[in-house]
């Protein structure tokens, strides 16, 4: 689904790059480099274009985003270099069946 349309991609990455980047900026400030962070965002609605993706809008309509995962910082090769560190993420998606007036 993501792969189809970019608009919603866009948005997942978005999710999954704003937690990094507070995880990144908190262990700078902090100096607490090492240790793997966990992060789940919220839920949030996402409804499909009927005009770019018609398929898809007939099929789901809109559903809920959520990305979660875990990043691990660690400090900066260089001093005064960006602090560096693994990440793995998910952006998950969920539909809610239901019968949508004038949806054919």
């Amino acid at each position: 689904m993501m792969n189809d349309i970019p608009q919603m991609q866009a948005r997942g990455d978005a999710m999954v790059n704003d937690e990094v980047n507070r995880i990144v900026a908190e262990a700078a400030a902090t100096g607490q480099y090492g240790q793997p962070v966990p992060f789940r965002t919220p839920w949030q609605g996402y409804y499909m274009d009927p005009d770019a993706n018609p398929d898809w809008y007939r099929a789901v309509g809109g559903v809920d985003k959520s990305a979660g995962g875990v990043v691990t910082v660690y400090p900066p090769d260089t001093p005064g270099g960006e602090p560096r560190g693994p990440l793995e993420s998910q952006v998950n998606v969920a539909d809610r069946y239901n019968w949508d007036a004038g949806k054919e």
